[in-house]
């Protein structure tokens, strides 16, 4: 349950209860966050419990919509703030061990196969693997799509971290953004990948 609440001095506070779920890792998600792109991130600013529930209030931060990215500038704006969106991430969210991901890896592949007509998957992951092992378990965002997205005062700003650190392999965010502004279309993805476009920048 979400509240957001007005002050007559123009401030406002998103006030979350976890009615059905926890709010524990959203609220260590914002405040990694937070600390690592403070003009970013909303600020968390208490996590309580009332009753049996849990309370997160945060500080709310006024915006508008990234889409549709109307003009050159727009885009530039957009490929900048990811930008630096990943080179933080992977400075302030890097985790100690082999990470929790990696041994996931293998059958998100097999089940991808089975939706993409992939028959060749196995020989994809002989390729790889080895050089999955050698990356450094990074925390993601983990629901990186473009509607958790917005621009507040020329910079973008990042909403929704409940899915904080279910994932560390590098390039989930990455590839949830992608698929996520080409409508969950593998093969739309691939094809901006395979020409000059905003997808192969990013």
């Amino acid at each position: 349950l979400g509240l957001l609440i007005y002050l007559e001095s123009g401030a406002f506070f998103q006030v979350k209860v976890g009615l059905m779920t926890r709010l524990d890792r959203e609220y260590r998600g914002l405040t990694s966050a937070h600390g690592a792109m403070p003009h970013n991130v909303p600020e968390p600013l208490h996590l309580a419990t009332y009753q049996s529930y849990q309370v997160l209030v945060t500080r709310g931060v006024r915006h508008n919509l990234l889409l549709p990215l109307q003009s050159p500038s727009d885009v530039d704006l957009f490929e900048h703030g990811i930008e630096a969106f990943l080179a933080t991430g992977a400075r302030a969210f890097r985790q100690p061990g082999s990470g929790v991901s990696l041994g996931k890896l293998r059958d998100a592949l097999s089940e991808s196969s089975k939706l993409v007509d992939w028959p060749d998957w196995e020989l994809y992951w002989e390729r790889i693997h080895r050089h999955a092992e050698g990356l450094v378990p990074i925390s993601q965002h983990g629901d990186f799509a473009i509607n958790n997205i917005g621009v507040s005062e020329g910079a973008l700003v990042f909403f929704d971290w409940e899915d904080f650190g279910l994932v560390d392999l590098p390039g989930f965010d990455l590839a949830v953004l992608l698929l996520s502004l080409n409508n969950l279309s593998i093969p739309q993805l691939i094809a901006k990948l395979e020409r000059p476009s905003m997808e192969a920048t990013i």
